[in-house]
Parts: structure tokens; sequence; C-alpha cells
């Protein structure tokens, strides 16, 4: 997740340097992939995964241990973002 972080906002700045070629604006991230792989927005990734499991074997432990995993996405988006300065 990390690491498809960092590659998200080098993609937006290698955008962001031909838009101001242009003379546009900067654009935010687009976290829509993001989400869909990291998140439980996503159907076919390990926490989507994870929460099924914990419905269907009706145990709140399991959903838990995956609970926090929406803000650590959010947290590492945050941390890139005001490592480059965007």
């Amino acid at each position: 997740m990390r690491a498809a972080v960092r590659l998200a906002l080098q993609t937006k700045r290698r955008a962001d340097d031909l838009r101001a070629q242009h003379g546009e604006a900067k654009q935010p991230l687009k976290r829509r992939k993001l989400n869909i792989r990291y998140s439980y927005v996503g159907r076919h990734n390990f926490i989507s995964y994870a929460i099924r499991a914990a419905k269907k074997m009706n145990e709140p432990a399991i959903r838990q241990q995956v609970k926090q995993h929406w803000k650590k996405l959010n947290a590492e988006v945050e941390k890139a973002q005001a490592k480059i300065g965007s």
C-alpha cells in the first residue's frame, strides 16, 4: 500500500509538471484506484474479504483486525503529500 501511494504521488508530480508547462493548474491526487485496491471500498481485496468473512462467521474479532486500515491509508496519503508539499 505504501509503495502504491508513493507511486501515485510520483505520477501526480509528473502530471503536474506537464500541466505547469502548458499553463494549467495542478490537480488533486486521484485516489479512486488506491481506495479500490487498498480499502473496504474495493470488492476483491484482502480488506473486503476479511469483512465478508467476519459477517459470514459472525466473528467481530476479524473485523477488529482490519478496522484501522482506512485510517492508515489516509494517514499514508497525507504523509506523502506533506512530504512533497502539495
